[in-house]
């Protein structure tokens, strides 16, 4: 199906629930006579990309920090050290980007 860029704007919802239909072919979006944009639903998109990575926690979130920090000592000195290696972690984790 190909369809102009201004009536996709006017049907675009109606255009999306269709792409979630069993045996949806992609939408072809044409702008000035040409073909510019193609519309496809989720399942069409992942057949082409992959699967998108698992869910997980953020690098350097609270949950990696678990159990790599032992607090010996006062609640001051403790806290000045979880935000070292919270600093710490934060670094890493830009150099790996």
């Amino acid at each position: 199906m190909e369809i102009q860029l201004t009536d996709a704007r006017k049907d675009l919802s109606r255009l999306v629930r269709g792409q979630n239909a069993p045996g949806a072919k992609p939408v072809k979006i044409k702008q000035r006579g040409r073909v510019t944009a193609v519309l496809l639903g989720i399942r069409q998109y992942e057949k082409l990309t992959g699967p998108p990575p698992p869910k997980h926690s953020t690098p350097g979130g609270i949950s990696d920090m678990v159990g790599s920090v032992r607090i010996i000592g006062d609640l001051e000195s403790g806290t000045r050290q979880l935000a070292r290696e919270w600093e710490r972690s934060i670094r890493r984790t830009a150099k790996q980007l």
